[in-house]
């Protein structure tokens, strides 16, 4: 996401996450549910993608974010 992350930034990202989630728990073949990083502090996207980050299902802090509790209920 463009930085700086905000609050309706974060529930889009949850959002997206959600339906990813539930799309693999739609298809009976899903069996894996994969994420690259777990938190923001170690993510290679803003590296990559200068001006955009947040992108993990943590915080810099390693606190959950919105989009860890949409697929860990």
């Amino acid at each position: 996401m463009p930085m700086p992350a905000d609050s309706t930034k974060l529930n889009t990202q949850a959002s997206y996450f959600k339906q990813l989630w539930d799309g693999c728990h739609a298809v009976t073949r899903c069996v894996e549910f994969t994420t690259w990083g777990c938190a923001d502090r170690h993510s290679w996207v803003p590296d990559t993608f200068p001006g955009q980050g947040a992108a993990c299902l943590f915080d810099t802090n390693l606190r959950p974010k919105t989009a860890n509790t949409c697929i860990n209920p």
